[in-house]
């Protein structure tokens, strides 16, 4: 049984909605979320899925990743840095979404191997470090 948050609003919206009538998923669609408010849907997520075409460095994905979410992301941009394939998420190429028995089979340890690698790489204190060298070149 498997049930699907979408949160935010773009062009595509109405397209979606219109296809998910015809699925035996539940969507919900809830539209744009506030920051400040976003942590309370990942913490209820099992995942996060973020299939952009092209995608730097996501602060998003770090903060779904610490809220316990596995990320399933395209193989595009920054991702191959925040993201160990199969042991803290996923990445795929092309949109092919990997056979979904193996993501639950795997959710609880990549959920824990998820957390622990934001605490350890990219921390709010290592993130700082990170700025503060960067921009004082």
């Amino acid at each position: 049984n498997i049930n699907m948050i979408i949160v935010g609003s773009g062009d595509q919206r109405k397209d979606l909605e219109n296809k998910a009538k015809n699925l035996d998923t539940q969507i919900i669609f809830k539209g744009y979320i506030p920051h400040e408010k976003i942590h309370k849907t990942f913490q209820k997520s099992d995942f996060y899925i973020q299939l952009s075409e092209a995608e730097g460095m996501s602060n998003t994905i770090m903060e779904a990743m610490a809220s316990g979410c596995v990320p399933i992301v395209n193989k595009k941009g920054g991702m191959k840095n925040i993201i160990n394939h199969g042991e803290s998420g996923f990445i795929i190429e092309n949109k092919n979404i990997p056979d979904i028995e193996l993501l639950i089979e795997e959710t609880d340890k990549i959920k824990q191997n998820a957390r622990q690698k934001i605490k350890q790489d990219h921390s709010v204190k290592k993130l700082k470090k990170n700025y503060i060298k960067a921009y004082n070149c």
